[in-house]
């Protein structure tokens, strides 16, 4: 039988096809609030970061709080964020836009998945999950394609 394709990328391939809103960031248009963020995070830190993405939580400020407390804590001595970039997006559903951001420290990255969630009238960025490694992060096709 004749391949066409090492048997090794089968996998590789599959996830591919069967993935089609998860691909590189260029593909689908970021959101301009998400993007706003992370402009501002090279110059006023990932707290004005948050503080852009979560703005639009009106009545809910411990929103904000809730979520960035733990990483400001775990990020402060990592100094200051030289860059920022969205890696990956993915349509979860018709409501839920997944964002996979990476934050790149003077010390080290941090990684942060966030999902948008589209309601009739409204939308807003659901609280986010964030780590300091990105396979806990990332989508496993993106690494598992790191040697």
């Amino acid at each position: 039988m004749i391949h066409l394709f090492p048997r090794s990328w089968l996998p590789v391939f599959l996830a591919l096809i069967l993935s089609p809103g998860l691909g590189a960031a260029e593909s689908q248009a970021v959101d301009p609030v998400l993007l706003s963020g992370l402009k501002v995070a090279p110059v006023g830190g990932l707290e004005a970061c948050f503080d852009v993405w979560y703005s639009n939580r009106l009545g809910h400020p411990e929103i904000k709080a809730e979520v960035s407390a733990k990483i400001l804590a775990e990020t402060k001595n990592f100094g200051e964020v030289l860059d920022t970039e969205v890696v990956a997006i993915q349509s979860i559903s018709k409501r839920i836009t997944r964002y996979y951001v990476a934050v790149y420290f003077a010390r080290r990255p941090v990684w942060i998945r966030i999902d948008r969630y589209t309601l009739r009238d409204r939308w807003f960025f659901l609280p986010f999950k964030y780590s300091l490694e990105a396979d806990e992060i990332l989508p496993g096709f993106i690494t598992d394609l790191v040697p």
